[in-house]
């Protein structure tokens, strides 16, 4: 569960978060935004739409997915967030936090790399566990950075199956990150990855 420092995006005296649907019930929520989102994924995947290693890709992505939930979909949250222990990234360094994460990471592999899968998972990794602290969006954040992967490694001729591995997995992972190493997701990302047919 999520924790704010205020409700700008929940209903009043709610957790629920305002959406298009009038969803009320977080429950409810949950389950129309997964239903819309899965279709929205499948039509961009299908699009085939020129991947760009850019954040304002990924919020491209995120507008794509949540555009029929919620009207900030594409937008940086404002408001500071927490999940459990962890702490994401205050809301007013969000742009800039990215920014530099972008321009530090080698979004190909150099032209003499023999290994385009170990390339990958040892890139993508911790590129994901810092993207996830800097949790953009107030909501949707794993689903979008899930889908920005599997376009990145269309990019480098593998494809992710993120249902070789349970969320739970992928979460502890990330957690498992943040306060050590990225050696974890490389191992969940390694199970998931195959070269393109």
């Amino acid at each position: 569960m999520y924790t704010s420092q205020d409700s700008r995006y929940c209903y009043p005296n709610s957790a629920t978060l305002k959406n298009l649907g009038g969803y009320r019930d977080a429950r409810e929520l949950a389950e129309w935004d997964a239903h819309v989102v899965a279709i929205r994924s499948a039509e961009v995947v299908r699009q085939q739409h020129p991947f760009d290693f850019t954040f304002e890709f990924v919020c491209q992505l995120h507008r794509s997915l949540f555009r029929d939930v919620y009207e900030w979909a594409g937008k940086t949250r404002q408001v500071d967030i927490s999940k459990g222990d962890t702490r994401f990234a205050v809301w007013g360094q969000i742009e800039s936090e990215a920014q530099r994460l972008f321009e530090r990471t080698a979004k190909g592999p150099d032209a003499d790399e023999a290994d385009l899968g170990r390339w990958f998972v040892q890139a993508a990794a911790p590129f994901l566990i810092e993207l996830n602290v800097i949790h953009p969006f107030r909501e949707g954040n794993g689903r979008t950075m899930r889908l920005f992967v599997e376009l990145w490694a269309n990019t480098v001729g593998q494809s992710v199956a993120w249902d070789n591995v349970g969320p739970d997995e992928v979460i502890e992972a990330m957690v498992h990150g943040v306060t050590a190493d990225s050696g974890l997701l490389e191992s969940v990302l390694a199970r998931c990855l195959r070269p393109v047919a």
